[in-house]
């Protein structure tokens, strides 16, 4: 996808976000990440397989993301180039807070993501 996408980078990193939103937070994976957190010590294998296929497929996508944003002049050089797990980052945060925190502090999820994303790209673009 990103190859092949011929608009703006914030659009492009606006996608994949809301899409890594959705598989992390609203799906069953979250599942999987409470019992790696929980038990993970016990399970390396189940971590290491889970960073392997999922988590660092997607910080991939997010550096050349952030590449061509910055190639295109879409975005400026910085700490997120060197670190996308950053952007990454409210994503896990809004999953752990869903399986601890919901029942007492509902998390409004559309203004959850407009705020990372708001947040963001105000700091990657010039």
């Amino acid at each position: 996808m990103v190859d092949d996408y011929d608009g703006a980078s914030d659009i492009l990193l606006q996608m994949m976000l809301t899409r890594g939103y959705s598989e992390l937070v609203e799906s069953d994976t979250r599942v999987l990440l409470r019992i790696m957190i929980g038990e993970g010590h016990q399970f390396p294998e189940l971590c290491k397989l889970h960073y392997e296929i999922g988590l660092k497929r997607g910080l991939a996508v997010v550096q050349r993301i952030i590449d061509r944003g910055i190639e295109r002049g879409d975005f400026k050089p910085g700490i997120p180039q060197e670190y996308p797990r950053l952007l990454m980052s409210p994503c896990i945060a809004a999953a752990i807070w869903k399986m601890s925190f919901e029942p007492f502090d509902k998390l409004d999820m559309d203004s959850y993501i407009a705020g990372h994303l708001e947040l963001m790209l105000n700091g990657l673009r010039h």
